[in-house]
């Protein structure tokens, strides 16, 4: 059953985006709201795939995406925007 992590700070993104996952029956789904509970949850278990909101990040620290490929290369990430285009984020 793959497992997916969704990380963004912002809880009703979190809550649409687990309720459309979760039609899905096959998933095992796990949310966080901040990239230090993605990083603990990530040294913790694997998870397949990471879906993250492209302004989840502090821009000062290394990407959720740049710490996912360095460090856990077997699990893929997904980045969207909820602020309609990266140059808004």
């Amino acid at each position: 059953m793959p497992k997916i992590l969704v990380v963004d700070e912002d809880s009703k993104a979190v809550e649409s985006l687990i309720n459309v996952l979760e039609s899905q029956d096959d998933l095992q789904i796990s949310a966080v709201l901040n990239l230090n509970l993605a990083l603990d949850r990530l040294a913790d278990e694997f998870f397949h795939v990471v879906i993250t909101d492209f302004s989840t990040h502090n821009h000062l620290e290394p990407t959720l995406l740049e710490q996912v490929i360095a460090q856990y290369s077997q699990t893929q990430c997904i980045i969207y925007a909820t602020q309609g285009s990266i140059s808004d984020a």
